[in-house]
């Protein structure tokens, strides 16, 4: 009895794992001090590149009182070139921020606890730049993380057993690029998405199962959050829309639902919009337009000539190349609508997938930058965890494939930390690796001989013009060529 008593009070193996990947994430942000590293242009790692664009609404309101962005006129070239504010001009004159105001919303309680430090310290410029905003952000972004990952335990534990949900939790973080986009690239929306979309899965399986108007408020608030965060993140309505329908008469049985239930639908298209109503405020004021394309220079879709197999196996940001746990997600949503236990998730988890991989590698710039990996793959990971949890659990059944998988997961996770740190050091580089540098770089910790001579970096102007600039080949380059290339080097 004693004994039972002592155990019902041991935290549980999902929760042990959560621990660890926030007591991890918190050591390895201590560790990395990226709030300590300024270059000589003065800015850190941090409020850097688009994390600039996200989050310059916050300074400029609280510190400059000026939406309108004016106040860059003072010091344009000084605010640019430390990467503070780089606004793009509206067709009327006027400056706008490139990017929507959704992360601002999600920066805003770490930004005022660090400005409100600043002004009542001292030690500190109270600018919106300084070392404390950049401490607050990086510790409210692992809060975030965290949530996200409190959420994505709730819903496992409903289809799938205790160990089976700790070891996916902990593969999800260790052998995926969410490792890489958490420890060196904060800031950063992928991981408010991951965690924002974990939460409106979970609301929306309470919702559809209780009708409580408290779920229907936080799936509004979120799809809310995260389509005025990245707008093609609208897509994710197909889930609750979708979520349970795995025939034509489900079909018919959810749009009476739908129906039945107007009244708190009503609701949420009202949380939603109001959520997004800011937004459409600012572009009012500021373009003149209450919809307002803020991306300039040639930047768009190109739906007709998506670069899917690029986005998903290319050396240069190849999503299953470089995260190759996501094959298992793959393998698991084609099961999905053979296994009854997870039948559900199936048809929205198909069509969303698809769509969003479509829509994603339409975008000019198929390979999105900076970063590890294909990164705005992240945002669909709270979905993918689904059909991953589902293939740990069927291949940890049979004692011939339960330590096979085992060993498969650890290579994986070793080999994304390992490459995850190379990235760091460009030795896999963020928008030029070819296949070539790739297997000459593989599994070394130091910039080989004649390295960077075999990276090619993207046209960016052919990419915006949609031109041919890329030869999308998969495979294995010539190892023999590659080792005289590395003696010749060596040599000279």
């Amino acid at each position: 009895m004693l004994s039972e008593k002592l155990q019902a009070g041991l935290p549980t193996l999902s929760i042990l794992s959560i621990v660890v990947i926030g007591m991890f994430l918190l050591w390895k942000t201590v560790q990395e001090n990226k709030w300590g590293k300024i270059d000589e242009l003065g800015h850190s790692d941090i409020i850097l590149w688009d994390v600039t664009s996200y989050y310059s609404y916050l300074p400029a309101l609280f510190v400059h009182g000026d939406l309108s962005m004016r106040f860059t006129d003072q010091d344009a070239n000084g605010f640019r070139n430390r990467m503070e504010f780089w606004p793009e001009t509206s067709a009327n004159g006027n400056y706008v921020i490139k990017t929507t105001m959704g992360l601002a919303f999600l920066y805003a309680p770490s930004f005022v606890v660090a400005h409100s430090y600043c002004l009542l310290s001292g030690h500190y410029l109270a600018n919106g730049f300084s070392a404390p905003y950049e401490i607050a952000l990086m510790l409210g972004q692992i809060i975030w993380f965290v949530v996200g990952f409190i959420f994505l335990r709730k819903i496992l534990l409903n289809y799938f057993p205790e160990a089976i949900t700790a070891i996916t939790l902990l593969s999800l973080f260790f052998a995926s690029n969410l490792y890489y986009i958490s420890i060196y690239k904060p800031g950063l929306p992928h991981i408010y998405n991951f965690s924002l979309s974990a939460i409106f899965i979970y609301c929306t399986i309470r919702w559809l199962d209780k009708r409580i108007m408290k779920y229907a408020f936080f799936l509004a608030l979120t799809i809310g959050l995260l389509t005025l965060i990245r707008p093609i993140n609208i897509l994710f309505l197909v889930f609750p829309l979708l979520f349970g329908v795995s025939s034509k008469k489900l079909m018919l049985d959810r749009i009476k639902f739908l129906i039945a239930n107007k009244v708190q639908i009503l609701f949420m298209i009202l949380i939603a919009f109001l959520v997004i109503l800011p937004q459409m405020l600012y572009w009012k004021t500021y373009s003149g337009d209450w919809l307002y394309y803020s991306y300039g220079h040639g930047e768009r879709f190109f739906f007709t000539d998506p670069k899917i197999l690029e986005g998903l196996f290319s050396y240069r940001k190849g999503w299953l190349l470089y995260t190759p746990l996501m094959t298992l997600a793959i393998l698991g949503l084609l099961a999905m609508p053979f296994a009854k236990r997870i039948r559900s998730f199936s048809l929205p988890l198909l069509l969303l997938t698809s769509m969003y991989i479509f829509v994603v590698y339409s975008w000019w710039c198929w390979w999105y930058g900076g970063g590890f990996g294909s990164r705005p793959m992240i945002d669909l990971y709270a979905f993918l965890i689904i059909p991953l949890a589902y293939v740990v659990d069927r291949l940890s059944r049979s004692v011939f494939t339960r330590v096979p998988t085992f060993l498969l997961i650890v290579a994986m996770g070793g080999l994304n930390v390992f490459q995850s740190n190379q990235a760091t050091q460009n030795l896999i580089h963020w928008d030029g690796t070819t296949k070539e540098s790739y297997w000459y770089q593989f599994l070394k910790a130091e910039a080989q001989p004649g390295y960077w001579d075999l990276i090619k970096r993207p046209d960016y102007e052919k990419a915006r013009a949609n031109e041919a600039e890329y030869v999308f080949k998969i495979g294995l380059p010539d190892f023999e060529a590659l080792e005289a290339y590395r003696k010749s080097k060596e040599a000279n």
